[in-house]
């Protein structure tokens, strides 16, 4: 695969990794019950989408390094991806029993949209091939093209669900966000 594609695809996977459930969710429950303006709730999309770039490619930079050490990783990114996401997706079945309290609900759902994303692992280790320049500049699109496009989701959910979504349970938004991790974690065993 030539370096230009790999970025298209890392642009193109943050871009609809934001659409999912787990993150847009969250952030304009939150805005919601807090009843943060559009630009507010496009402007705090847009920093959680920015940490959430910024651990995905700390995650893809240790995975990297580590796979530096250990020539075999490569070949194990989607089992990796795959457990990440079951244990993530474990903590917020289990973090849900805890839900009771609103502050507690808002920073366990928003952790959704800061927690690192293995999505991008098999990316990170196919541009290797093409030096770290291109490992830079992919992680870079992945991170920029996720901020844009929660902000852009979170902010459209914002001008027609603020409502409905700021009567969502906590226990509700947690099983979403387990359901569509558990899901992806299928898709990647499947596809892998």
């Amino acid at each position: 695969m030539r370096g230009s594609v790999l970025i298209s695809l890392a642009i193109a996977l943050a871009a609809l990794h934001m659409i999912a459930p787990d993150h847009w969710i969250p952030v304009s429950v939150v805005s919601a019950r807090r009843r943060y303006g559009a630009g507010r709730t496009a402007l705090a999309s847009v920093g959680l989408g920015s940490a959430h770039g910024a651990t995905t490619v700390a995650l893809a930079a240790i995975a990297l390094a580590t796979g530096e050490l250990y020539p075999a990783l490569p070949h194990l990114a989607d089992g990796i991806s795959i457990a990440l996401l079951v244990a993530v997706a474990l903590y917020f079945l289990a973090s849900s029993a805890y839900e009771a309290n609103p502050g507690r609900f808002e920073g366990a759902s928003l952790a959704a949209s800061v927690l690192p994303d293995p999505a991008l692992l098999p990316l990170a280790f196919s541009s290797i091939a093409y030096g770290p320049g291109l490992v830079w500049a992919l992680s870079a699109a992945y991170a920029a093209a996720g901020a844009a496009s929660l902000a852009l989701v979170a902010s459209l959910a914002h001008r027609g669900l603020t409502g409905a979504l700021s009567r969502l349970s906590p226990r509700a938004v947690d099983a979403a966000i387990a359901a569509m991790l558990l899901a992806t974690a299928v898709y990647v065993y499947v596809a892998g």
